[in-house]
């Protein structure tokens, strides 16, 4: 009789267990690699759009800090083809 018992008591984990456990543990793994590889690239993205964001600012700033020079006329037209009459374009500052 305690031959029996102790057999009894040292059964383990069936097959269709591990294999249940093993299923749940590889989905477990899929959905945390699929958040981090979402994570990297919206990391990506961001510091794309922060570095443009930083040229983007620098040239802003250039451009602020140079002086406005007229353009040497207020008018510019264009010159004409002999032999074609084509309308001419002026452009006024």
């Amino acid at each position: 009789m305690l031959v029996l018992r102790r057999v009894r008591a040292d059964r383990g984990e069936t097959l269709i267990e591990l294999v249940i456990s093993i299923a749940i543990l590889g989905i477990c793994v899929v959905a945390i690699g699929a958040g981090i590889i979402g994570t990297v690239m919206i990391s990506t993205v961001h510091r794309d759009q922060a570095d443009a964001s930083t040229i983007l600012h620098n040239y802003a700033e250039a451009l602020q800090a140079t002086t406005y020079s007229a353009c040497a006329g207020s008018t510019y037209s264009l010159p004409t083809v002999s032999g074609f009459a084509a309308p001419t374009i002026s452009i006024a500052y």
